[in-house]
């Protein structure tokens, strides 16, 4: 007899990943092929956590659409206690300085914190290898599924994370980086921290859709601030708009003395 949980990691391998055709189709209580779902399932040699687990945190149901399955590699602990993990993300053409800016501040948060990033090119992946350059931990949250790695020339970073932190995905194994999965996987990105940390961000960009989640979860939105004209004043557009303008890592550290 099929469990509840077992039907949940099954909607998901049909939908790949989708959480809303999953909720659509638990909605019109579809009938399940049962054969067909003792053989996705037996053949399954993956790990995943459901939001059914009780170790699913709590906070990462407060994310819009929360994922109803994550596939991982690595050490699934480091979801646990989000609050104990900060998110940063930026630009992937990142500037110099940019690039020093993120390495500087990651370095000094990665002490206390678990760094959380997208794996992208630019301050993503930055982010991440100066966590585990500083022997720090780090989670990288996928558009893809855990076994594909995207961008390729990432191989080397993801392989690194997933042996000394936590590589996690909605979307199953095997799921292709599709353009459309990234944005969706951004709320993830920002559930899974206290905070967002943003240190370099065009006007237009991807960035302010983990924004948008962070805010919309009632998360402190941190960013750095950049010469006026330069192709970081998406950050200043957003201090101007109320995010915490921060210079060094202490300025966080000195936010959440204040806030205990």
């Amino acid at each position: 007899m099929f469990q509840a949980r077992d039907m949940l990691i099954y909607l998901s391998l049909i939908c790949e990943g989708d959480t809303r055709k999953m909720v659509d189709l638990i909605n019109l209580k579809i009938e399940i092929d049962e054969k067909d779902m003792e053989k996705k399932l037996s053949n399954r040699n993956f790990k995943c956590i459901t939001v059914l687990d009780k170790d699913y945190p709590d906070l990462l149901r407060e994310v819009p659409l929360p994922p109803l399955v994550l596939y991982y590699e690595g050490d699934i602990t480091l979801i646990y206690n989000i609050k104990d993990n900060i998110s940063v993300v930026g630009s992937r053409d990142c500037s110099p300085y940019g690039v020093s800016i993120t390495q500087d501040i990651v370095s000094k948060l990665s002490k206390k914190f678990v760094i959380v990033s997208g794996m992208a090119n630019g301050i993503d992946s930055i982010a991440h290898q100066t966590s585990l350059d500083n022997q720090g931990k780090t989670i990288a949250v996928l558009g893809c599924g855990t076994n594909i790695c995207f961008p390729t020339d990432n191989l080397k970073l993801m392989n690194e994370i997933k042996k000394k932190g936590l590589v996690i995905s909605e979307y199953p194994p095997n799921t292709p980086p599709l353009a459309f999965r990234f944005p969706q996987r951004n709320r993830i990105i920002a559930g899974l921290g206290n905070s967002l940390l943003v240190t370099e961000a065009k006007i237009k960009s991807g960035t302010a859709i983990t924004v948008n989640y962070a805010l919309s979860m009632g998360k402190e939105v941190f960013c750095v601030p950049h010469q006026v004209g330069s192709q970081g004043e998406g950050c200043n557009a957003l201090i101007h708009d109320g995010a915490f303008l921060i210079q060094t890592a202490q300025d966080i550290f000195d936010y959440f003395e204040d806030v205990k």
